[in-house]
């Protein structure tokens, strides 16, 4: 909602979550500010353990910690068993030392060494079958969620297209719109490959992984 108010008044800003296409961000209303000095830290935790662990395990384990939601960033899954956790620096030092458990299996924390260039690049190709290019339909073909569930994802404030908060369910998406959806990845926008004969539409979507 920020950029889109910013945008309209033509105010320049920088958005930056730790890679290139992160979905939580930090903003800087400035023309062109250089990306190490966002405030971010990646940091990596691995498990000891051999449970699957999910994107919620490694976000309920940190807010248990009693942190902010606004203090964490994006949570990239690399295997079953690792993680790489962007944060705010001012909690860096606390979550290296306090996180020792995600789900009910020990983990490892440490900074994360490797380079985040890759992060956000590569894709999956996805077909979805839709009745409309309207934001709620898609979300709900995505995410196998009723109409009225992807509309209430659009009212909780966790449906973004290009960066920005979409507010209208009704709302039409084009091809090469970024649709990210908290808590459930990335999307790109692609063609509408065919039209049934009950004049649906056969869409490729490239997801984020």
């Amino acid at each position: 909602m920020a950029c889109s108010y910013l945008k309209n008044r033509y105010v320049d800003f920088t958005v930056f979550g730790g890679y290139e296409n992160a979905s939580r961000v930090f903003l800087s209303v400035s023309g062109s500010i250089d990306t190490s000095y966002f405030p971010v830290t990646a940091l990596s935790v691995v498990s000891k353990g051999k449970k699957t662990l999910t994107h919620r395990d490694y976000l309920g384990s940190l807010m248990g910690m009693g942190l902010k939601r606004e203090c964490i960033g994006d949570i990239i899954l690399q295997s079953d068993k690792s993680a790489v956790i962007f944060v705010k620096n001012e909690i860096v030092s606390f979550v290296i030392s306090e996180l020792d458990r995600v789900g009910h299996e020990t983990v490892t924390v440490k900074v994360y060494d490797g380079d985040t260039a890759d992060f956000g690049t590569n894709t999956e190709e996805l077909r979805i079958i839709v009745t409309s290019m309207r934001v709620d339909n898609i979300v709900s073909s995505l995410l196998n969620l009723s109409r009225s569930d992807s509309s209430q994802l659009i009212s909780d404030d966790k449906v973004f297209l290009n960066y920005y908060q979409v507010i209208k369910p009704s709302q039409i998406l084009n091809y090469e719109d970024v649709l990210s959806i908290r808590g459930y990845g990335k999307f790109i926008i692609g063609n509408v490959m065919v039209k049934t004969k009950r004049e649906r539409l056969i869409l490729s979507i490239s997801r984020y992984i």
